[in-house]
């Protein structure tokens, strides 16, 4: 039995800097089910419209606004709700396009923030991006050298998403423990100050 309408799917993008693992994550509410299929033939069909690399409707402005020594490795795909079942991983392999002799960054970061009609905490989200290079920057704030590329991602953030293989998407903040356990995106904004990421090791042993 394919995908339901309402079911909430968990997608984790993971990248790679300096030997660490950068990971980012979206949910989509099934507004439309598939018709045919299994829920890990439609989440896989759903990654591939959003991350297939050069086919992507996301992928290539994520991208676009990346270091140069920053790599897509593979994105992952879950039902979370109303089940959560086993997730669906691809591998990719794609790299920034910044220009390498630009002044790169450490641990700088430009943030979006996902915004729905919820009032409170829950109505919104924030996706930390890498600052690529210091041209971006001036003063502790974004300038105008790469707005475009920023714009261009932040629009697509609240689009609604028609799989071709079957089923249609939103993309949504996920609220577990609430009902609904969702808010609608109905728009991204960037924030202009420019912040320092902390860096989090996990699973060392140590």
């Amino acid at each position: 039995m394919p995908l339901a309408v309402n079911d909430i799917v968990q997608v984790t993008v993971t990248g790679q800097k300096d030997g660490s693992n950068i990971l980012n994550v979206f949910h989509y509410q099934c507004t439309t089910a598939p018709s045919t299929g299994t829920p890990a033939e439609n989440i896989s069909s759903l990654l591939d419209h959003l991350w297939a690399v050069g086919l992507g409707v996301i992928e290539a402005s994520w991208v676009a606004v990346m270091p140069d020594d920053y790599t897509l490795r593979s994105v992952r795909g879950q039902r979370v709700a109303p089940t959560r079942t086993a997730y669906v991983e691809q591998q990719l392999v794609d790299l920034g396009v910044i220009n390498a002799n630009q002044l790169q960054t450490a641990n700088l970061s430009w943030v979006i923030v996902k915004q729905s009609d919820t009032p409170g905490r829950r109505g919104k989200g924030t996706l930390h991006m890498l600052l690529p290079t210091t041209d971006w920057m001036t003063n502790g704030e974004l300038n105008v050298t790469g707005a475009a590329d920023r714009s261009a991602l932040a629009n697509l953030l609240d689009d609604q998403q028609t799989v071709a293989a079957g089923g249609v998407y939103v993309p949504v903040i996920y609220h577990p423990n609430f009902s609904p356990n969702f808010s609608r995106i109905t728009h991204a904004t960037i924030k202009q100050e420019v912040r320092t990421m902390s860096r989090r090791t996990v699973g060392r042993g140590i």
